[in-house]
């Protein structure tokens, strides 16, 4: 009975057992709202925290090297994000190759589909797309903002990325969210809806692919085994709707002008993205001049002429050949055979060459027999066309050479060299003007006469068309005593005296 008693007094009693119940349930409670706390508190962290996403999947690394400017502003190291976006990077020019770190060139991986080159403090880029039919096509554009170097690094803003690497970059400072999609994600996202549209290909042509960032595609309609097969343009947004049918033998997409090329019955004509007609259907060939005036060489029963945008005319359908033969320059850095030093059109009728303007008006007279200087086999010379840097071309006649500046003018009344040539290192070009046995160096001479070099600060140049109009003004002021008549006697050549008295 003492034991019975001595053992229960061992046990708790009621009220002491309840406290202890209370006191563990605090705790829990405790611990649950910590949890809690944590869990909103990592939410609230996620949410405000940056989110960067590559074709819909998370990127830390892309995310670890952007950077966010005080004014908002998003700039990102070039070359860092081109092995993400399926590209190849590279020092200097793609053009003249160096290993200046002021430039940097991307290019598509494994192959020379297209490159985009950036330079320090521009705000422009061009980029070199290789069309199977056209060979290397030059494109231009505007950035938002210049080029500049962080942390020893060439970086672009969002606009210089989507322009230079074909992708979509949205960023929302709000949800601190980056969505990127690269050109060849989209199209594989899109390869098997279009068939449920009724289509059974997305064209393969890289030019034509670059729609899709317009959210739009070239697609082919017809069966497999159909030889003729039409082509049609659709919009991905609005669920496969067309912006033009599928009854074109074949479309072309333009991506400087957001315009397409559409051929039917063996013509082609120019078409915009919402099917308005440009240029009617009507010519045997139809070439972009210059994306900024929206110009184009049209060619029709082996004739040539130039039409703006709405189709008319700038210059008559009346020419035997439009522009130069860029291949007979292949150190010579010129982007456009159809304007060269920035404002003038070659043109040719019969046997001999003159200029135009894009304005259409006729700045040189049909008289030279052909373009630039072409070296002979025994002479160890470079072609030459344009005086890099000067925009002054040269032309021959009767074997002499004359130089002409942008606006038409002939430089030093006309005077006829015996050569004007380049020789073309890794590292730099040396332009020679000879008279009578006897050398010079052309861009020491064209400094004489105050032609203004625009190659030396052109990187640092933020406007391009400022530069151009800045050149053009220049020459226009500097050459007050040179004649603007283009009717040079043949005979004229120029001695050794009267260099030193033009350049004196």
């Amino acid at each position: 009975m003492n034991l019975i008693e001595e053992n229960m007094g061992n046990v708790p009693k009621n009220g002491s057992s309840k406290k202890m119940g209370k006191t563990i349930l605090i705790i829990i409670a405790f611990l649950v709202i910590i949890v809690v706390g944590l869990i909103v508190g990592l939410a609230i962290i996620r949410k405000n925290e940056l989110v960067v996403n590559l074709n819909g999947k998370a990127s830390t690394s892309i995310k670890n090297i952007l950077i966010f400017e005080e004014d908002g502003t998003v700039y990102v190291p070039i070359k860092k994000i081109a092995s993400y976006l399926g590209y190849d990077s590279f020092n200097g020019d793609y053009v003249n190759k160096s290993e200046e770190i002021n430039k940097c060139y991307v290019q598509v991986k494994e192959t020379s589909a297209e490159v985009s080159n950036y330079s320090l403090n521009s705000k422009s880029m061009y980029k070199v797309t290789n069309d199977e039919k056209k060979g290397a096509i030059y494109s231009y554009y505007n950035i938002d903002k210049a080029v500049k170097s962080i942390n020893g690094e060439l970086c672009t803003t969002i606009d210089g990325i989507e322009k230079g690497f074909n992708v979509k970059f949205s960023y929302n400072p709000e949800s601190k969210r980056i969505n990127i999609y690269t050109m060849p994600y989209l199209i594989e996202n899109y390869e098997k809806k279009i068939l449920d549209w009724g289509y059974i290909e997305i064209s393969k042509n890289f030019n034509d692919q670059k729609t899709i960032l317009k959210d739009m595609l070239i697609v082919k309609k017809g069966k497999e085994q159909d030889q003729n097969k039409k082509y049609g343009v659709v919009n991905v947004k609005n669920n496969g709707e067309s912006v033009l049918e599928a009854k074109y033998t074949n479309i072309s997409y333009l991506p400087d002008t957001s315009d397409f090329l559409v051929e039917d019955n063996k013509k082609v004509g120019l078409l915009s993205s919402t099917g308005e007609r440009r240029i009617k259907i009507d010519y045997d060939n139809i070439d972009l001049l210059d994306s900024n005036s929206k110009l184009y060489v049209v060619e029709k029963d082996k004739k040539f002429g130039v039409v703006n945008n709405s189709g008319q005319y700038i210059i008559k359908l009346d020419y035997d050949e439009i522009g130069a033969d860029l291949s007979k320059f292949p150190k010579n850095d010129i982007k456009n055979k159809y304007l060269i030093a920035d404002n003038l059109i070659p043109l040719k009728r019969g046997n001999y060459w003159g200029f135009a303007d894009k304005n259409g008006k006729m700045l040189v007279d049909f008289q030279y027999d052909s373009l630039g200087y072409v070296a002979t086999s025994n002479k160890d010379t470079d072609n030459l066309l344009v005086i890099e840097g000067y925009n002054v071309i040269v032309v021959c006649k009767d074997k002499k050479y004359v130089l002409i500046n942008s606006l038409g003018t002939l430089l030093w009344n006309g005077y006829k060299f015996d050569d004007v040539y380049m020789k073309a290192s890794s590292t730099e070009k040396k332009y020679t003007i000879v008279i009578n046995g006897k050398s010079y160096d052309a861009a020491e001479q064209l400094d004489r006469i105050g032609a203004k070099n625009t190659s030396k600060n052109s990187d640092n140049e933020n406007n391009e068309e400022e530069t151009t109009n800045t050149t053009t003004n220049t020459m226009t002021n500097t050459t007050t005593n040179v004649t603007t008549n283009t009717n040079v006697n043949s005979n004229t050549t120029v001695t050794t005296n009267q260099v030193t008295t033009i350049t004196n």
